[in-house]
């Protein structure tokens, strides 16, 4: 099997540019350490209102096609 240099060179210049933005390669998302950057704050801070509301929403799914009597019940005695 021959390997595609051209696209090995492309993904390791991409590498090398990731990181000097300080993005880590490993897990390809970026470091927030310092926070100090205005757009890395916001970029987090979206992210984490995302990750909210679609628990949110898959918890108000999961409550219409799943109703708990149990819990229900408790409060009840």
């Amino acid at each position: 099997m021959q390997l595609d240099t051209n696209r090995i060179e492309t993904t390791l210049k991409r590498r090398q540019q990731q990181q000097q933005k300080g993005w880590d390669v490993a897990s390809t998302s970026k470091k927030f350490i310092g926070l100090n950057n205005e757009h890395d704050k916001n970029m987090q801070i979206n992210s984490i209102k995302v990750i909210i509301t679609t628990v949110e929403n898959r918890a108000k799914i999961v409550s219409k096609v799943f109703p708990r009597p149990v819990l229900k019940q408790k409060q009840a005695t």
